[in-house]
């Protein structure tokens, strides 16, 4: 079972010459909650493995929507995932150190606009990143890891924005830390 939570803050210069505020602030969230099954190729806990994964996310931007005239909306991505993370120690196996890494991608994600729309979307969302470990018990290591995260939309059809997007596109980059304890 996976679970993460992320949470941020972004102050975005105001791309329309004459609209105010001339900074926009505003809020990131991700919520994710998944399972998988990891493959050992070793019979020790800390052997070299792949875990293909599935889950769940809520990726939502939230905007200053005050701009005038009207620059950007909050944006909330949310849908199914699936993945492939795998790690393997440095060194001999059952050393304190390891390096691993992941990759997904959303399949069919949603897209909810607020307070005005677009339009229809067609949406994608990839992620990948790298992680290096160290062991700090038989069953708990701490890790640090950065994300890479690309959300894109193009839009058709008659949104209900004053001057509506043809496509739309944000890219975050993480670094997480944390321990994880393994059953």
């Amino acid at each position: 079972f996976h679970a993460r939570l992320k949470q941020g803050l972004v102050s975005l210069k105001n791309p329309i010459a004459g609209s105010s505020p001339s900074k926009l602030n505003g809020q990131m969230s991700e919520y994710e909650a998944g399972f998988g099954y990891m493959f050992r190729f070793g019979p020790y806990i800390w052997s070299p493995n792949l875990e293909p994964f599935l889950g769940y996310f809520t990726y939502r931007v939230y905007l200053d929507d005050t701009s005038s005239p009207e620059v950007f909306s909050t944006m909330e991505y949310n849908g199914f995932k699936f993945g492939l993370r795998g790690s393997t120690p440095v060194g001999p196996v059952g050393g304190d150190y390891g390096v691993g890494g992941e990759f997904s991608m959303a399949w069919k994600p949603g897209l909810r606009e607020v307070p005005r729309s677009s339009g229809g979307s067609n949406n994608s969302v990839i992620e990948f990143g790298v992680f290096g470990y160290q062991k700090l018990g038989e069953r708990l290591k701490a890790q640090v890891q950065i994300d890479f995260e690309m959300y894109s939309s193009t839009f058709s059809g008659g949104g209900t924005r004053t001057n509506p997007a043809n496509s739309s596109s944000q890219r975050a980059t993480t670094v997480t830390g944390g321990l994880y304890y393994l059953f």
